[in-house]
């Protein structure tokens, strides 16, 4: 039925509803954008920190997991899992690697300080040399200008030389932000590598090697960032496990969006790695491992309810026009049908065809 009266047509209301849909169902967090997060093994442990060799996806290498009950060790993507036999007795927070020498791993604890493996985690070294006592909350390796990091809540350390020596380097931090993770970013400048720092007041960044740290445009203020993960594979992309779930950047960690729904509600979010066959899955802690994308379900059912709101509004926008269109059409009726014979049934005569009495009708 086509319907003209008022100018607007029900039916061109589809291509606007198509395209809605495509958009809400083709991005990477619409409804088809993904599976959930996925429990996985290793559960009811309360994870500080997960860490992926930077060779993980070549086979037989490692996943670590630093736990306030020790460290584990993985080689089948999280599978399963066993505790380093020769690492100290202790609740481990943070771990890092010099991609350079992935056999090189280092360890942040609770009370041993900073450690060193140089075989890929059979054995472990004290290099908390010119550290302060205390908790460690994380620990990270500049690569590139092979610096050394050990962050406390309220300060933070730089090591030249591998963990030798070490000195302060907290310039431009609030005082009291409560610093809970390093990482390293994508961007390089002649003053230094981008360094990401998480902390209980929100993301901070630094571009001169830790000289000045500014936050970000979006700063999650309110947030509180227990890790910071660059994505393995795209360039500028950044995850950040806060308080709320997983958040994702695609700049840098200026604004940041959600990854993914699934994660159990009112558990501590903490470790992030990126890991599997060509680093295709993300890997969280929590009171175990969560993955993402997961294998259980093609559609996130969370994401249904606005689709089916929307589906609701256009079917009665379009019943609602249907009716009104009828209706006016209804009220011309009587009018047009009003023909010469008067009796309301439209005259099927030409205006000027004779009448049987051999008259004309004018």
């Amino acid at each position: 039925m086509n319907i003209a009266h008022g100018g607007w047509l029900p039916g061109s209301l589809l291509p606007l509803l198509l395209l809605l849909l495509f958009g809400l169902t083709g991005c990477t967090t619409g409804l088809f954008g993904g599976t959930v997060w996925e429990a996985g093994s290793l559960q009811n442990q309360h994870l500080q920190v997960l860490t992926a060799d930077p060779a993980f996806d070549i086979p037989g290498k490692k996943l670590f997991a630093a736990t306030s009950a020790g460290l584990f060790i993985s080689s089948d993507s999280a599978r399963h899992w066993s505790q380093a036999a020769h690492a100290p007795a202790d609740a481990y927070t943070a771990l890092a690697f010099d991609v350079n020498s992935p056999q090189v791993v280092y360890a942040a604890t609770a009370h041993s300080g900073a450690l060193e493996s140089t075989d890929d985690g059979a054995t472990w070294q004290s290099i908390s040399h010119g550290l302060p006592t205390g908790a460690l909350t994380s620990i990270l390796y500049d690569p590139n200008l092979k610096q050394l990091w050990a962050a406390f809540a309220d300060a933070l350390y730089r090591s030249d030389d591998h963990g030798a020596s070490w000195h302060p380097m907290s310039n431009g931090l609030p005082a009291n932000v409560g610093i809970n993770v390093l990482s390293l970013g994508s961007q390089a400048s002649s003053n230094g590598s981008l360094i990401f720092a998480g902390t209980n007041h929100g993301f901070f960044r630094a571009t001169d090697a830790g000289q000045h740290w500014v936050q970000s445009q979006y700063k999650l203020t309110n947030l509180h960032i227990q890790d910071v993960l660059p994505d393995a594979t795209q360039t500028n992309t950044v995850y950040a496990s806060t308080n709320i779930g997983v958040l994702k950047s695609t700049d840098n960690g200026q604004n940041w969006s959600e990854v993914a729904s699934g994660l159990p509600f009112g558990q501590p979010i903490s470790g992030l790695a990126q890991a599997g066959d060509n680093y295709s899955q993300l890997f969280v802690a929590s009171h175990g491992i969560y993955l993402y994308p997961g294998s259980q379900s093609f559609v996130d059912p969370s994401r249904l309810f606005p689709i089916l709101l929307i589906l609701i509004f256009f079917i009665l926008l379009l019943y609602f026009g249907v009716i009104r269109r009828r209706r006016a059409a209804l009220l011309h009726f009587p009018a047009n049908a009003n023909g010469a014979n008067g009796q309301g049934t439209p005259s099927t005569r030409h205006p000027r065809e004779k009448s049987p009495g051999g008259g004309s009708d004018e």
